[in-house]
């Protein structure tokens, strides 16, 4: 770990750590910058969420270049290659608002169900309705997702029986996300 860490130079490098770790990534220079939420179930509620008027959902079509400029204006670094390798094993979806994707999230078989995510909107009730999507196609089998807003979408995930059952700690080295 060692080496790679030296060979990332001055580049900043995330990582998400259990709490027993964090000490360690501690002491290499890493520090807490958030944590991360891990909900799931196999029994959950779909409910209704509205979008505004003139903005729908709708399948991924020739998006990428608008869905890697959201991406990566969201989390300050170039997101092409890692949205590159998650569309070949993810279904995606994108809210489409005067005709231009606004928003957007994948759902991929993970572990012993699915997992929705990378959900990349520009409110929480985008994420709302595009979470509600993609439970609603999954409805009855195990889903699970991960989330960094704990004021709302993690109580809210709670609220639908996607129980909070695990929580990382996010850290950062030479630099901050913005």
């Amino acid at each position: 770990m060692l080496d790679t860490l030296d060979a990332s130079g001055e580049r900043m490098t995330l990582l998400y750590a259990t709490p027993d770790g964090e000490p360690l990534y501690a002491s290499l220079g890493f520090e807490r910058i958030g944590v991360i939420r891990q909900h799931q179930s196999n029994d959950f509620r779909v409910p209704d969420i509205a979008l505004p008027p003139h903005e729908w959902i709708r399948p991924m079509r020739d998006d990428m270049p608008a869905l890697v400029d959201l991406g990566s204006r969201a989390c300050g670094m170039d997101r092409a290659a890692a949205f590159a390798a998650l569309a070949r094993v993810a279904k995606g979806i994108v809210v489409e608002r005067d005709g231009a994707p606004a928003g957007f999230a994948f759902m991929r078989v993970f572990g012993r169900g699915h997992a929705i995510g990378l959900v990349v909107v520009p409110t929480p009730l985008h994420a709302q309705a595009l979470i509600v999507h993609w439970l609603a196609a999954n409805e009855g089998r195990f889903t699970r997702i991960d989330t960094a807003d704990d004021r709302v979408l993690s109580p809210w995930l709670d609220t639908l029986g996607l129980r909070c059952v695990d929580a990382g700690v996010r850290m950062s080295r030479r630099a901050m996300p913005p």
